[in-house]
């Protein structure tokens, strides 16, 4: 992960990743959909907005350009 993703998660105080981002995390860096349902607060938008952001971060390293798109329901 990219070293400024992880210094933004080490200043808000999270030390794991939860359940529910450990299952979700590999099938998003393969490029994979995505359907995750779990109780509130497990960590769903945060395990999301943060694969999302090194996707973003690493689509700029490599200067793909192009769209990619993503839908967040």
């Amino acid at each position: 992960m990219h070293p400024e993703l992880l210094q933004a998660i080490a200043n808000d105080g999270i030390e794991r990743m939860s359940l529910v981002q450990m299952l979700c995390s590999p099938a998003f860096v393969r490029g994979r959909d995505i359907i995750c349902q779990s109780s509130s607060c497990t960590g769903k938008t945060v395990g999301y907005a943060l694969m999302l952001l090194q996707h973003v971060i690493t689509r700029q390293a490599d200067k793909n350009g192009g769209l990619d798109k993503t839908v967040a329901l």
